[in-house]
């Protein structure tokens, strides 16, 4: 081989073996990076992941207003690692020269015998070397020694990888954390994202508001009977809300379980009515107006009396009858005068006397009413019957079950 030759080969050496020495520290570079990436990242995400859940077992979650900050400095956390330690190594260039001068420093004996080769080898090689005032057989020389001296040192041995190895190993209980999390936690992993997913919500209904529509609003209902609680939310990024129940009388205080919203709506289900109360829908911090729902029995007589009173002509006092009684035998003329009170206070507007067959046609009288007492008059004058019709003080809905039938029966004068 002659000199030429041995010259070529050397150069490329040294270029070859710098390249080689680059891509091994670009090696290590990525895989360091990416080990204080899962440090730095991952471990931020565990710390608020445990952080929240563990608060949340307590009975304290963290409030929203803490917790979507603190994962919005843990993505940050996250990006800032990813562009320092994983994109900027792995998207380093590996040049010749600048590994021959990283090995020229770590070694700390070269005394730049690697860069002269590059530099004055290149310029010999373009045929320069003669007319830059070097002896080209001097740099031919410092080409050989240099490529020789390369493959003597291995230069992969002077890099100090016990940094990168620390990392590596700092990084390894963060991978297992993840993956035990993954496989036993999925849970608690399920319900950080939703508390996640809600407090966004939250964030941006600050921003947005949201609007209650109450179905039935204030309504009465009869004691006993089922009331569908309806509300409709409109605005509504996330998907609980609370039912609060207030009793009139005792102030006591319920929340039942009401289902999560779909399409923005949810109804509550009331199986029974017992005591008037109020009602307001709570989406987040965020109140619906409250609403009454009254509550009261449907009416029936609990005590009834009629005073008869004769003709004058007859000279009869007036009698009473205290109790129910389904039929009245009185002479024609006589004044009959009904009292009763009822279960519950009346309305009096749909309080009557109903008189169904009077003169071939229904027909309807009044009565007189205060609270929950009424009566009524009448004369006898021929065999028919009448109904009295009773409606509670909340008025439409509150009609009594059946109406207080009685029949009426004229009897014949005797012959004094």
């Amino acid at each position: 081989m002659n000199n030429a030759e041995t010259f070529e080969k050397g150069l490329k050496n040294i270029r070859r073996g710098a390249r080689r020495f680059g891509k091994f520290r670009k090696r290590w570079a990525v895989l360091n990076g990416l080990a204080c990436f899962i440090i730095a990242s991952p471990g931020a995400l565990l710390i608020w992941f445990g952080l929240d859940w563990g608060l949340t077992e307590l009975g304290v979650p963290m409030p929203y207003w803490l917790l979507l900050p603190l994962f919005a400095v843990v993505c940050g956390i996250s990006l800032w690692a990813c562009a320092k330690w994983l994109l900027r190594p792995a998207m380093r260039r590996i040049r010749a020269e600048h590994e021959a001068l990283v090995i020229e420093n770590l070694h700390g004996e070269l005394d730049n015998a690697l860069i002269g080769s590059m530099q004055l080898g290149d310029e010999l090689a373009s045929g320069a070397g003669s007319s830059l005032g070097y002896a080209e057989e001097l740099v031919r020389e410092l080409v050989r020694l240099s490529a020789a001296r390369l493959a003597e040192i291995r230069p992969k041995k002077l890099v100090d990888l016990s940094r990168t190895l620390w990392h590596l190993a700092g990084s390894l209980p963060v991978v297992a954390l993840v993956v035990l999390s993954v496989l036993f936690a999925s849970g608690a992993i399920q319900a950080r994202a939703l508390r996640l997913s809600d407090a966004y919500a939250a964030f941006v209904e600050l921003l947005f508001p949201v609007t209650f529509h109450v179905t039935p609003g204030n309504a009465a209902v009869v004691r006993g009977r089922p009331v569908g609680l309806e509300v409709m939310v409109e605005g509504a990024r996330g998907r609980k809300v609370e039912l609060i129940l207030t009793d009139v009388e005792t102030r006591q205080e319920a929340r039942p379980k009401v289902p999560e919203l779909k399409d923005r709506r949810t109804r509550y289900e009331l199986p029974g009515a017992e005591n008037t109360f109020v009602y307001v829908f709570k989406y987040r911090t965020r109140l619906s107006p409250e609403f009454k729902i009254m509550v009261d029995d449907l009416p029936e007589i609990q005590a009834i009396q009629y005073e008869m009173s004769p003709p004058k002509y007859t000279g009869h006092p007036t009698r009473m009858i205290k109790g129910r009684i389904g039929k009245l035998q009185e002479l024609r003329g006589t004044e009959v005068l009904i009292s009763f009170a009822a279960t519950t206070d009346l309305d009096p507007e749909n309080c009557y006397v109903e008189w169904p067959y009077r003169d071939g046609d229904a027909k309807t009288g009044p009565m007189d009413v205060s609270g929950r007492f009424g009566s009524f008059s009448f004369i006898v004058e021929d065999n028919e019957r009448l109904a009295i019709h009773l409606t509670g003080v909340l008025g439409e809905g509150f009609e009594m079950a059946e109406p207080a039938n009685l029949e009426i029966v004229v009897r014949n004068d005797k012959r004094p």
